[in-house]
């Protein structure tokens, strides 16, 4: 529990939704227009930081326009938890070309983090991806090419700081005792 009387992963799903808020236009107007938003990467952080919480939260602004997964029963499994109807898909290419998304959020294994963001950015899909954006300094000057490029917005999240253990080792840090 944090000080306010919420878990941590409340406040994480909130954290998370406040990342994808700050990429969105504003609230749906009375054209009831949302944005167009997909994930890929359909693990735990894809349903629970940013599958569930975005529903839930953003439902008014958000409609979920695809779920991609090299997993194809992980990607159903997924659908289901997040509670969307949107369609599946195995291959991120298919997904930005069937679904066309305005906001991809990456949440794939980190090493296969440039290769989606790149992808996106250079199709104009706006991409918030999961820490680390990449794995290696070529990897970074890549992407951030490909986002100077496109004209498009890129953004990193750092969600999972705050889970139990990663607050016992600041706490062991900060203390002395390791470091």
């Amino acid at each position: 529990m944090t000080s306010e009387g919420t878990t941590r992963r409340e406040f994480v799903a909130a954290a998370s939704g406040a990342a994808v808020a700050t990429m969105l236009p504003g609230r749906a107007g009375a054209s009831g227009a949302r944005r167009r938003y997909a994930i890929v990467g359909t693990g735990v952080r894809g349903i629970g930081m940013w599958g569930r919480p975005l529903v839930e939260r953003y439902a008014d602004v958000l409609e979920f326009v695809g779920l991609c997964d090299v997993n194809p029963l992980r990607v159903e499994v997924a659908k289901k938890a997040i509670g969307v109807g949107c369609p599946t898909f195995t291959s991120l290419d298919e997904m930005l070309d069937r679904a066309k998304p305005e906001l991809l959020m990456v949440t794939t294994v980190d090493a296969t983090h440039e290769a989606c963001i790149v992808k996106a950015l250079e199709r104009g899909v706006d991409v918030l991806t999961e820490k680390p954006m990449v794995i290696d300094e070529v990897q970074c000057r890549t992407v951030l090419d490909a986002e100077k490029r496109s004209g498009r917005s890129l953004g990193v999240t750092f969600n999972y700081r705050f889970s139990p253990k990663h607050r016992k080792i600041k706490e062991l840090v900060l203390g002395g005792e390791i470091g």
